[in-house]
Order: structure tokens, then sequence, then C-alpha cells
């Protein structure tokens, strides 16, 4: 459990990031890494001269293997080759990427750097540090991955956790190579290199709209199916990234359950203990996940702002609070800016950054759509009771559950007094409605006839196995668990014989046994323990119909004896009487 992070996530990342780093070492490639300024003296304008052929070379088979390192990891979540074998091979493959990149981009400052000022480096050289800084990056994380396996933390994972992280990890690639098949038409069809036609693809599927109007009508009539099939596979990543993260949160929390147990007396009273203190750590960890995804969000915002302002600084003069500006109508997608990343280190920053800022702004309206936004909703549905809307009687029961308040209104003290003097049972009176409360033990064990019991219990079984499929989670109250309870408790055994090894009978609501602290949810638990019940009450069925085959056997076999014995003697009988 503590090492989640490094059995689900880092797999996840690599995965996802996977694709995404071959786009930029294919754009490295098909780019020249230096260019010369013309009279404009602008980034914009600088016209690439041929690299040095093993340049070239290097930067090919950086392509190649990471291509391939990610073949095999793909290849281990499809179950084609087994984790222990899949993951070192993609760990190798991409450091061998990333050390193929950085020897070109080292080697080439060396022997072969632009002529500075007639020259500079291209956004190919700038994608060439990017993909080998990814390559770097996504080979640790499997590499974590791998040493919590080997050190025994989790077994060898063979395969994707849940089929969502597998489809997520799909929509990732698809994602990236509709952008590289649709940035080589919009190099041809708008006269673009490759990387401004990846940039463009970028801020298009992003509905950022930064990019310079397109001047033939061929790549216009493009942009129409790329937009449709672009934002069909983002709306597929944002949705699972979504459920990743939400199938996530269950599992973080349950020792601050476990920490807050204390012993009530009635069975009741622990009931709605645990479900507030169930509701309780359930709203912490809401908010908590909220600040952390606002506080993630605002470095993000403010780290992209400060390298974009120092990368634009020189062409553009941007200073620093226009670059936040920028960056902040470009996270949101509003797209107002009169600013636009035109630098050859810029632009490609942008793309990565941008693409990376997809999890961050999901997690981050996902987890304010459970906090901040239903909080704002309640806030102004109690100001439209109390003013424009106002309920019938709404002052006045404000003012009953304020006694204080109500003996200062005229004519309320004498209804606080008779209020008062009629609210709470003399201690011989509360004694006996504390004695009259019933247990779930009570409730659950009213004798009812198996049969009729064995029904409820099918139907139960049904109707908890369609709450199981509910979004969100069902969460049960307790006249329904006292009706559960009868149902998992009267197929246990009472004679006195061994107990039951089939499942859980017996619980205690604050207790390490809780329904409440399973790592299920509520529903799922309930349905193993029917079905347990049921199997119980199948095997008491059966054993009730042998020994009743049994005894009709028995009582057969005597009858038949008996007869036996008589015949003889009734013949004798009649001998004697001859």
């Amino acid at each position: 459990r503590d090492w989640w992070f490094a059995s689900v996530v880092c797999p996840i990342i690599a995965g996802a990031m996977g694709p995404l780093t071959n786009l930029f070492c294919l754009a490295a490639l098909v780019t020249p890494w230096r260019a010369t300024y013309t009279e404009t003296l602008t980034d914009a304008n600088a016209e690439g001269f041929r690299d040095p052929r093993w340049c070239i070379a290097l930067n090919a088979i950086a392509l190649a293997a990471g291509i391939l390192g990610n073949a095999f990891l793909l290849a281990n979540f499809a179950r084609r080759i087994r984790y222990i074998i899949a993951i070192p091979i993609s760990i190798l493959l991409w450091l061998l990427a990333a050390f193929s990149l950085l020897g070109s981009i080292v080697s080439m400052e060396i022997h072969s750097p632009p002529i500075r000022p007639e020259q500079t480096y291209s956004q190919g050289y700038w994608y060439a540090v990017i993909a080998a800084v990814l390559y770097f990056l996504i080979s640790m994380l499997l590499t974590v991955n791998i040493c919590g396996c080997w050190l025994g933390h989790y077994p060898q994972p063979t395969t994707l956790t849940a089929r969502d992280q597998e489809t997520l990890i799909l929509q990732s690639m698809l994602l990236c190579l509709w952008i590289a098949i649709w940035a080589v038409g919009f190099s041809h069809a708008a006269n673009l290199s490759y990387p401004d036609a990846v940039y463009f693809c970028v801020v298009t599927v992003l509905t950022l709209g930064f990019s310079e109007p397109l001047s033939s009508y061929g790549a216009r009539y493009m942009v129409i199916p790329f937009v449709i099939g672009g934002l069909t596979f983002l709306g597929l990543i944002i949705y699972h990234i979504r459920k990743f993260f939400s199938d996530l949160a269950p599992r973080s929390r349950r020792s601050k359950l476990r920490s807050k147990l204390v012993l009530l007396r009635e069975e009741k009273d622990r009931f709605d203990a645990m479900r507030s203190i169930q509701e309780n750590t359930s709203s912490f960890k809401k908010w908590y996940s909220s600040m952390a995804s606002i506080l993630t969000f605002i470095i993000y915002w403010v780290l992209g702002a400060t390298i974009l302002w120092r990368i634009e600084l020189r062409e553009q003069n941007l200073g620093f609070a226009e670059a936040l500006y920028f960056c902040f109508v470009s996270l949101f997608t509003i797209g107002s800016s009169e600013y636009t990343p035109r630098t050859n280190g810029g632009k490609p920053f942008f793309v990565v950054w941008m693409l990376c800022d997809i999890p961050v702004m999901t997690i981050l309206i996902s987890d304010l759509a459970t906090t901040i936004i239903p909080t704002f909703k309640n806030a102004i549905l109690i100001l439209a009771d109390w003013t424009v809307l106002s309920k019938v009687g709404i002052y006045r029961s404000f003012l009953e559950r304020r006694p204080r308040l109500k003996a200062l209104v005229p004519g309320g003290q004498t209804l606080h007094r008779r209020g008062r003097d009629i609210a709470y049972p003399v201690p011989e009176q509360r004694s006996e409605v504390d004695n009259m409360t019933p247990t779930m033990n009570l409730l659950a064990a009213i004798n009812e006839a198996d049969e009729e019991l064995g029904q409820r219990l099918v139907s139960a079984i049904r109707r908890i196995a369609h709450d199981v499929q509910a979004s969100p989670a069902k969460k049960y109250n307790y006249e329904e668990w006292v009706e559960i309870t009868r149902l998992v408790r009267f197929t246990r055994q009472n004679d006195g014989g061994e107990e039951d090894d089939e499942g859980l009978v017996e619980w205690d609501w604050i207790g390490e046994d809780s329904p409440m602290l399973s790592q299920q949810s509520e529903g799922e638990w309930i349905l193993n323990q029917l079905c347990e019940s049921l199997i119980r009450y199948n095997k008491r069925e059966i054993k009730l119909q042998n020994e009743r085959a049994v005894a009709v056997r028995n009582a057969v076999n005597s009858i038949v004896g008996l007869q036996r014995v008589r015949e003889p003697n009734a013949r004798v009988a009649e001998e004697e009487s001859r």
C-alpha cells in the first residue's frame, strides 16, 4: 500500500509519456538543428541548413530505440511478454535513446555549433533536448517500478490493474499518432515546417487558437476532421485520467478511520458514530486533495510562466506579468492573449507544457467539483431560502433550534419553557426508553420461516448486484443493514458445532472487522456476505434433504423387515391351526 505510486502510477506515466516523447524525437529527426537568420533577425524566419550525418544517425537510433521501448512496454501490458523481461528491455532502450540524443546534442555544441549571432539553434534542436530529458525520466520511472518489485513490496504485475488504465495508455498513443500524421499533412498543405505543424496541431486540438491563419483552403478544410478526431481522443484521455485518480482515492486513508475507533453503548449509536467518522474522513480527504491540486496548479502555472518569460524575453521583450497572464489564459484555453511563443525554444517548450497540463487541469477541475463547487452551490441555495425564495416557517425553525435566541424574542420565553419541560424524559422514563431501543441482534433474530428468508436472500442478492454498478457507490442506512444482517446470520450454525469457515458472520461496527473499514465498497462487501450466506443455506438444505432421505430409507427398511418377520410367523400359525 505504501508503494502504490511505484506499482501503479509509474507504469501509467511511462506508458502515456512514451508516445509523446517519440513524437518529439521525430520532430528533432526531420528538422535541421541549426538555422541562419534572415534580414528580419527572428527565429520564425530563420532558414535551416543540413546537419552532419553522425547527428542524423544518432537521432535515428534514438527514435528507433524509443519506439521499440514503447512497444515492449505495451507488449507487457497486453500479456504478450513477461514483466520481468519486457520492463528491463524498455528501460535499456529508453536509456539508449536518451544517451544517443545527449551525445548528439553535446557533440553538436562542441564540433558544429551555430556561428552566432548570424546562426542559432532551431526548434529541432530543442525538441531533441526535451526528448532526451523525457526518455531519461520515463526510464527512471520504470526503474523505480521494477526495484519495488525486486525488493518484494508487491508481486510482479503482469498487466495493468484495470481496463481503464490500459485504455488511458492506448488513447495517449493514438492522440500522439494522430498529431504526428496530421502534422505531415499540414506541413505540406500550409507550407509549414514540421515543428510548426506540430505546434499548430497542439494549439488547435487544445482549442487555444494562438496559431496564424491558414493561407490555403485545403489546409482550412483539413482542420475539420483533425479537430473532430483530436477532440474525441482528448475527451477520452480526460475521462480516463479522472477515472484513474478517482479509483486511487478510496485506498489512501483507511488508517485514518482505524485510529478514531471509540466504544459506545447502543449498536445504532455505534453505527451512527462509524458513519460519522467515515463521512468526516471523506470530507477531509476531498478538501485535502483539492488544496493539493490547487497548489500543484499554482506551481505548474508560475514555473511555466517563469521559463517562458526567460525564453521569450530576447525576441518579444516579454515581462513576467505578461507571461503569467499568457500562461493562465492558455491553461484555461481562453486564448485571448496578444502574446504567443515565437522563439525556437519557446514553441517546443509550450507544446510539451500544454500537453502535460491535461492531467493537471483534469485533476484540478475534478477535485473542485467535489468540494468548492458544491459548497458554493449550497451557499447560494441557503441565501435564496433566506431572501428571495424564503420557505414557510424557516425563521421559526431557526429559532426552535436556538432556545437562547428564542427567549429574547417577545413571546418566545413561554414557548421555550414549555418545550424544555417536555423535551426530555425524567431519568426513570429515559431508562425505560433506552431499554425499549432494539439492537441489531434483536431485530435480526426475529423468527421467520427459512423458506421465506431464502427467497428474500435471493431477491436481496439481485438488488445489491444492481446497487454495486451504481456510481457513486451507495451507502446503506441502519434499517437496511438490519435486514442484511438477518439474511446473513440466519444461515449460521446453531448446533454448537465447528465455526463456519465460509465467511464473516459476526462483526462489530467499530472494530477491525467493520464493513465500513473494508477495502471494498459497502455494496461489494454486502454482496460477498449474501453470496456466502446463500452457499451456507444451500449446504444446509442439501444436508436436510440427505437426512430426510436417510430417515425415509430407514423407515422403509424397517417396514420391509417387519413384514419379512411376520410372514414366517403367519405360516407357522396356519400350520398349527391345521
